[in-house]
């Protein structure tokens, strides 16, 4: 029977609805046959506050004594977390188990608030195991030889998780951070500009190494994609219209990139795109082929002839890896309800107040230096302005009276016809009679 570690972050364990939802997935794991063991962090926020109640006692936190009175505080917050986890699995019908790290017991050294794990008891935990039990294990903390609590600092939890599944051979250990996925990888794309073009399994590891136990390794990142400042502009409100189900708005935006020719029809394009992008929305990922939809739209793109970019080529590779890792860690996730606040709040930092207010900051010397110039600038307009209008009415003027004898000449030309035919007339009538 395969063992797997799950870890939970504070955002994750931050309510009791929360709470709910981790035990939801860890039992879904242990009915489906595998021993579970977790390690989740304290609630959100709760180890600063108790750290914060220490500091309003005494703001000395150098001495040996005070920072192990901090490792005995800032160590319940996990102890409470562990116990209302263990509550939630047996809620939901499964056994379940909580220790706390001395209980384990995962030994350290004796540096407060930095300890490092020397050895893990694994005994107690096997047995529970064995015995068909969930196991939750206070993350952060460990014990010293002469019995003081420990705490490993900042990410301890996460290395208290790797430790453990080190130490039990785990078949996978798997870290469910704070942040979801879809966040990370929209942070990537429209706030840096900078993504893996080339995912697979095997880029991301973590080290067993005792050197450098628990940090992350970045392997095999060859290809990456570049998006310039307009290509994250245009993306993110490409994607906004989506999620608003606004198709007119990214027919627009297709027309406006110069992606399409410009004598693309509006209403049409739109036509298009809603046809391709309508049925998906409202499906968790397990009901959505982002392979399919990239088909259909490449179908209607050689339609309207959209000129592809090699960056967004690139982009589309990684979205069909993302639908992959997507479907096997959370086949009922919506994408789209997930991505639509980030990206809406991301586009309120870009257009927003707090992004004319930096831009206004980032101008402030260029307006300092001209403003003492502005009167200066003012009078030479005005007067400028003024000697354009007066030649414009002398030329006025002068065209005017060119007009005028034009006008005179033609007169005179008919006035003279008329009367050079009316003296014709008299002499013939003269010479008749």
């Amino acid at each position: 029977m395969a063992l797997i570690v799950h870890k939970y972050g504070g955002t994750s364990m931050g309510s009791t609805e929360r709470i709910r939802n981790v035990a939801k997935r860890v039992a879904k794991w242990s009915r489906a046959g595998y021993q579970m063991v977790v390690v989740p962090s304290a609630m959100s926020g709760e180890t600063n506050r108790l750290l914060g109640l220490a500091k309003e006692l005494s703001a000395d936190s150098n001495s040996p004594e005070l920072q192990r009175e901090l490792d005995m505080i800032a160590s319940t917050g996990e102890q409470v977390s562990v116990g209302l986890l263990a509550i939630a699995l047996q809620a939901e019908g499964v056994e379940a188990v909580s220790y706390t790290g001395w209980q384990v017991a995962v030994t350290t050294d004796s540096s407060f608030t930095k300890a490092r794990i020397e050895s893990i008891d694994d005994v107690r935990v096997r047995a529970d195991l064995a015995a068909g039990r969930v196991v939750v294990i206070a993350g952060f903390q460990g014990v010293d030889a002469q019995g003081n609590i420990t705490t490993l600092g900042r990410g301890g939890s996460d290395t208290s998780a790797v430790a453990i599944a080190a130490a039990m051979k785990a078949d996978e250990c798997m870290i469910y951070t704070d942040v979801d996925g879809v966040t990370i990888f929209f942070t990537q794309v429209f706030r840096d500009g900078f993504f893996h073009a080339d995912m697979h399994p095997g880029n991301i590891q973590v080290s067993i190494d005792p050197k450098t136990f628990g940090r992350y390794i970045s392997l095999d990142f060859g290809i990456v994609g570049t998006l310039t400042a307009s290509d994250k502009d245009y993306l993110a409100q490409n994607f906004t219209a989506f999620f608003r189900r606004d198709y007119k708005r990214v027919a627009e935006l297709h027309i406006e990139s110069g992606w399409v020719p410009r004598t693309t029809r509006v209403d049409e394009l739109e036509s298009g795109i809603r046809a391709v992008c309508e049925p998906y929305f409202d499906r968790p990922l397990k009901e959505i082929s982002l392979g399919m939809l990239l088909m259909r739209l490449f179908q209607t793109s050689r339609r309207f002839q959209v000129e592809i970019q090699p960056q967004l080529v690139l982009l589309q590779k990684t979205l069909l890896n993302i639908e992959g890792l997507g479907r096997e860690l959370d086949p009922d996730l919506d994408l789209w309800a997930t991505a639509k606040p980030f990206l809406e709040q991301w586009m309120l930092g870009q257009v927003g107040p707090q992004k004319l207010m930096e831009q206004l900051k980032a101008q402030a010397p260029h307006y300092a230096k001209l403003l003492p110039e502005l009167p200066m600038l003012l009078s030479s307009f005005l007067r400028n302005d003024g000697n354009r209008s007066t030649r414009a009415v002398e030329e006025l003027l002068v065209e005017q009276r060119r007009t005028n004898r034009l006008l005179q000449g033609l007169v005179y030309s008919v006035v003279g016809f008329a009367l050079g035919m009316l003296v014709m007339q008299i002499v013939i009538r003269v010479r008749m009679f």
